[in-house]
């Protein structure tokens, strides 16, 4: 099992937990049962792109499951690469953080990793270590985003960008590794 491919494909899908993490940190810690139920949608929709790519992989011609992964990887490093950040989003009301927003963001953050996922399940990524790192690296980055939020407030505007790079690489990796 080649690490890399995984965690690029990982930390690009959990980045923006990071970055919520400092948003949210600006204002104010984010209770670790919060932290908690945002992880576990990362892991579970991880976890069920990658059962759902699993199911697609026999549907596909041989030899395009790779192009395909590829290319999701490459449309979303491209798109975060030049998505437009919008600096009021720094200026809102502070965020209530209850359960029910948790959930609300947990399920709006995981959206990368359900998509992401579907494709590690077309090139074979393994589903429990896949998901588990998900889980971890979402739950670490908002842990680390909420601790450091006034003090990195900077780099928030890279972490798209940083995120793209790792899709765009990881492309490369999945199409010369095939």
């Amino acid at each position: 099992m080649n690490l890399i491919p995984i965690i690029f494909l990982v930390v690009s899908s959990t980045l923006d937990d990071l970055g919520v993490g400092f948003s949210i940190g600006m204002q104010r810690r984010i209770p670790v049962q919060i932290i908690l139920i945002i992880a576990l949608f990362s892991g579970a929709t991880m976890a069920i792109g990658i059962f759902l790519g699993d199911i697609l992989y026999p549907l596909i011609p041989a030899g395009i499951d790779d192009l395909i992964a590829a290319l999701v990887f490459l449309s979303f490093g491209i798109y975060f690469i030049f998505k437009k950040t919008d600096p009021d989003d720094q200026k809102k009301e502070p965020i209530d953080l209850n359960t029910y927003m948790g959930i609300i963001l947990g399920i709006t953050l995981s959206i990368n990793s359900l998509v992401l996922g579907v494709s590690a399940g077309i090139t074979g990524y393994p589903i429990i270590f896949t998901s588990l790192l998900a889980f971890f690296l979402s739950f670490i980055f908002l842990l680390v985003g909420s601790l450091f939020g006034k003090a990195v407030q900077p780099i928030l505007n890279r972490a798209d960008l940083i995120s793209g790079f790792l899709l765009i690489a990881l492309a490369f990796v999945t199409l010369l590794t095939s």
